[in-house]
């Protein structure tokens, strides 16, 4: 009887130890911009959600960012970061996984469109459903160059979703909560906002490189 109360304690203590464990995918999360080195002095971790107006704003700047310095000084990463407060958000993340998995040279791309089109997703009217939502989300990719098929069987998988769910839960992990937040080096840039231009990042970003 001992014997199995000691496994009964054992394989509880196993289980809560890994109840709130992240499933560790094969590859690490993000999106990486114009294949920014790994190696790079400075890494921009960006946590954005598609569907945040401040993320839409901060979005063209920090390209810019990744632009200036080239990917051998600055790697810039993106990652999804849904709220769960915004339409589409979730759908967004998901379908931009999907596209990626199908081409990554247009991940980039089609987030362009998705910010461009906020206005069809995340601000759409409550009339409008999630599988309406989803038809604007196809009609970008096939604005890319992706086949409906193609793109509706990818975001379909089990795999993507998962996926999605997960990034944002390293999210969570990481203490983020908002969009976007911003990670210099593995510290967050607490003074940044979406105003910020490209003057503002050469000021935290020049005095690392020097």
């Amino acid at each position: 009887m001992l014997r199995y109360i000691l496994l009964a304690i054992s394989l509880s203590s196993f289980a809560a130890a890994n109840f709130y464990q992240v499933t560790i995918p094969k590859e690490p999360f993000g999106y990486v911009y114009k294949s920014g080195s790994s190696d790079a002095p400075v890494v921009l971790s960006v946590w954005q959600c598609l569907q945040c107006s401040d993320a839409a704003a901060a979005w063209p700047v920090l390209k810019e960012v990744g632009d200036h310095y080239g990917p051998a000084q600055v790697q810039v990463v993106f990652y999804g970061f849904p709220l769960p407060y915004l339409r589409g958000a979730f759908l967004s993340a998901r379908a931009t996984k999907a596209v990626d998995q199908l081409d990554p040279s247009l991940t980039v791309d089609y987030m362009d469109l998705v910010y461009a089109n906020q206005d069809k997703i995340g601000r759409s009217p409550d009339t409008v459903s999630d599988a309406d939502m989803l038809e604007v989300l196809v009609g970008l990719a096939e604005d890319i160059g992706i086949l409906r098929e193609d793109f509706l069987d990818e975001y379909n998988k089990a795999i993507t979703n998962v996926y999605s769910r997960n990034e944002w839960k390293v999210g969570i992990t990481d203490s983020v909560h908002h969009s976007p937040t911003i990670f210099v080096n593995n510290v967050v840039e607490l003074s940044f906002n979406p105003s910020w231009t490209l003057q503002d990042w050469t000021a935290v970003i020049d005095p690392l490189l020097a």
